[in-house]
């Protein structure tokens, strides 16, 4: 008993002449499990702060939602910008009730459906598969899309077609219906796919006859 006593009252001695000794000890009292807590932990915080932030500007964006699109509609000479809102999508059977913003940008799709530039007479909207266009899918040939335009406007769309299609295979088809009067929705797809989603779903929709 007494030489284990003594024993520890050298260390302690030493501890004290040596700091970078004492330091050391205390360094060795973080165990590899701890550690590997505290890294997923830190992972954890990181994956949930991105949707977070999504989820609050897309919520913040459909709050605010009618009174921009008012706004836009009494104001003289209104040209949207890159960013600013240019139409409004009403799809009753996929619960779309929202706002559209101009341009493809990524800040844009978390906020709301956008509408692509440069298309010409076609008119191209998307939205993310998990967000504003998560029911698209629902949609069968036959059923009506709303669209009201800048002027108030409202162009009544009836579902033609839809086809899932690689990203590459998209872009060739939108090239190629440029010269055509049409509406044209697309999002990702698998819809219930986790990650990049490696497909385009398709929605075709031709102007109703008035």
């Amino acid at each position: 008993m007494r030489r284990d006593t003594g024993q520890r009252t050298m260390d302690a001695e030493n501890d004290n002449r040596n700091p970078a000794r004492s330091a050391a000890k205390g360094r060795r009292g973080i165990s590899t499990r701890d550690r590997l807590r505290f890294l997923l932990l830190c992972i954890a915080i990181v994956a949930l702060a991105r949707p977070v932030w999504h989820w609050g500007r897309s919520t913040w964006t459909r709050i605010n939602a009618g009174r921009d699109w008012q706004r836009c509609l009494s104001a003289p000479g209104y040209q949207p910008q890159v960013g600013d809102p240019c139409a409004w999508l009403a799809i009753e059977k996929a619960g779309v009730d929202s706002i559209v913003l101009l341009g493809d940008t990524k800040s844009n799709l978390v906020r709301a459906p956008v509408m692509h530039s440069d298309t010409g007479r076609l008119t191209l909207l998307s939205a993310h598969r998990d967000m504003h266009f998560k029911e698209l899918d629902r949609l069968q040939i036959g059923d009506t899309i709303k669209l009201e335009g800048i002027g108030g406007t409202i162009e009544n769309y009836i579902v033609a077609a839809s086809e899932v299609v690689s990203p590459e295979e998209a872009a060739k088809l939108i090239a190629s219906k440029r010269g055509e009067d049409r509406l044209l929705l697309m999002s990702c797809y698998p819809f219930e796919f986790i990650g990049p989603a490696p497909q385009r779903y398709l929605l075709w929709a031709d102007k109703k006859e008035k």
